[in-house]
Parts: structure tokens; sequence; C-alpha cells
């Protein structure tokens, strides 16, 4: 993803782990290759519920698995909408945002 912010939503059953990517492509580039940061943000749908903050090369939740790709997996603990923003930057032209919607439906996996 290149410049534009990319915007998805998804269902799934309430304790579920979501795997959310991020694909990151030079503006120009066909190839992936890795911005300066990446920087994934996880809101819960609790009222009142903290931001966590995950950071590439500093927290071991977001994975790099290839040039360019990035991983962070959630679980959704709770029934509601979950947001999930992934964030790259650098001087190479990669500047990009995605965010994804879980919406988790309450049926809870045992």
């Amino acid at each position: 993803m290149a410049g534009n912010p990319c915007k998805v939503e998804v269902e799934v059953m309430q304790g579920t782990r979501v795997r959310v990517t991020a694909t990151f492509t030079a503006l120009g580039a066909s190839t992936p290759s890795d911005p300066t940061t990446v920087t994934f943000k996880v809101k819960p749908p609790d009222v009142g519920a903290t931001v966590e903050t995950y950071v590439y090369g500093v927290d071991s939740e977001v994975v790099r698995s290839s040039a360019g790709v990035f991983y962070l997996d959630v679980t959704c603990t709770t029934r509601g909408v979950w947001w999930v923003q992934g964030k790259g930057s650098g001087p190479t032209g990669i500047n990009a945002v995605m965010e994804v919607a879980i919406n988790t439906d309450g049926t809870v996996i045992s």
C-alpha cells in the first residue's frame, strides 16, 4: 500500500485472533520495501479503553515477515468494534495508513 489510506471491515467471533498485515511499497515502485518506522495502534471497543501502540523494533508483537511486510496479531476478547491502524513512514516515499474495523458478534469460541 502506498500513499492513500486503506480501510477494511471484517466480522469475526469473539475470541478470534486476527492477523492484520500491512505491506508497504514506495510510490512508483512495484516491490515492497521497509519504511523507516512501522506502528500499529489497537483500540478495543470497551468504553474508555486505552489505545495500545506497538512499534516495530521496540515491541515484539509487530513482526516483519519479509521486506516491506509487517503484521500484528490481535485477539478480539470483547464484543464490539475493534479498530486497528497500521502506519509506515520513511524518506523513500513510503507514507501509508491502513485501518481495520473488526466487529465481534458476541459468539464465544470455546
